[in-house]
């Protein structure tokens, strides 16, 4: 219990850097998605954020970026009349991905 304590403030500088990652006004401008990057802005080392972010949340670094990829590109393919390849994300292996997980073509939102 003190560890996920310990770490919970870095978990949730992660999750709101993430989160500022996708704005509503430029969805083209998103400039962080891997944990790299995301290391560097937060100045730890890729497996002390992963272990501290599995701690609080149960969900590994790689595993929040990707759904808040996915989450974006079915929102933006659900509300715009954009199509993925203007989205950006027809060649991003976390979504291609998802798709072939679901089923789930270019078309089916």
């Amino acid at each position: 219990m003190n560890r996920i304590r310990m770490h919970f403030p870095l978990s949730s500088v992660f999750l709101e850097l993430l989160e500022r990652q996708f704005r509503i006004d430029d969805f083209r401008s998103t400039s962080i998605k891997n944990r790299p990057t995301l290391c560097q802005h937060l100045n730890v080392h890729v497996n002390y954020l992963n272990r501290a972010i599995k701690e609080v949340t149960g969900k590994s670094t790689t595993t929040h970026i990707t759904e808040r990829i996915i989450t974006e590109a079915k929102a933006l393919l659900l509300h715009t009349n954009l199509s993925v390849c203007e989205i950006g994300y027809a060649q991003d292996h976390r979504f291609i991905k998802w798709r072939i997980q679901n089923g789930l073509g270019f078309k089916s939102f």
